[in-house]
């Protein structure tokens, strides 16, 4: 898989993270205030909303977490892109023109590279 394509495969994976519906907690209305105020219902219900705001603050450090290392490893990409393309566009310097092509075709270079170095 060439450097490009990485690239845009990392993209893609940041723009779905990032645009990814909130979770949003609703509570129905008691039946009735005072039977609610007094039940063990409100005080298990407070308890698993604690909880639960626990376990998505957790999520949202994992999840902020992993868009930062995926755009950590998308640029380490892009620079070992333009670290080969520097590499070959120096080595191509110190050969003949007319070698160029020649030297293109015979190395192992990434194809999004070779089509920068034409």
């Amino acid at each position: 898989m060439d450097f490009n394509t990485r690239i845009n495969r990392i993209d893609q994976m940041i723009e779905r993270l990032e645009h990814v519906e909130r979770v949003v907690l609703a509570c129905p209305a008691p039946i009735s205030q005072q039977d609610w105020n007094n039940s063990k219902a409100r005080e298990a219900a407070e308890e698993l909303v604690d909880t639960m705001d626990h376990y998505l603050d957790d999520y949202n450090d994992k999840y902020q977490a992993c868009i930062r290392a995926l755009r950590s490893l998308r640029q380490k990409v892009e620079s070992q892109k333009w670290a080969s393309y520097y590499y070959h566009r120096w080595a191509l310097y110190s050969i003949p023109e007319e070698d160029h092509a020649t030297y293109i075709r015979s190395k192992d270079i990434d194809p999004s590279v070779k089509q920068m170095l034409r």
